[in-house]
């Protein structure tokens, strides 16, 4: 087993096979999983929590810089340009003509 006292802090979570059996602890801080062939491993999940109830928050402490307007478009199609992250400066100019093949592309949302 994981060592309890230093748990796998995670923000999302992604299982090499089939879990067995899980658990989550009475503060919902904690998933233990249990997989074939006797692997049990307990996972920190507060900050996917913590990440679920305000993804913006998560977002803005993660990047940065806000996005350019250029950045905006691609992520969010047809939404107004905002700055998302009050705290965060804007974003710096990308550099031209340095990476002339590469175009920013959305994301899509989970399943």
């Amino acid at each position: 087993m994981a060592d309890p006292a230093a748990p796998h802090p995670v923000t999302s979570l992604t299982l090499d096979s089939t879990a067995e059996a899980l658990a989550v602890s009475s503060d919902d801080a904690f998933l233990t999983t249990y997989n074939e062939p006797g692997t049990t491993v307990r996972w920190n999940i507060a900050l996917l929590g913590a990440t679920l109830r305000d993804p913006v928050s998560r977002a803005c402490r993660l990047a940065a810089a806000n996005p350019t307007a250029a950045e905006w478009e691609a992520m969010a199609p047809g939404i107004p340009f905002r700055r998302v992250c009050p705290g965060l400066a804007p974003a710096p100019a990308p550099p031209t003509g340095a990476f002339p093949w590469v175009t920013p592309a959305p994301i899509p949302a989970g399943d």
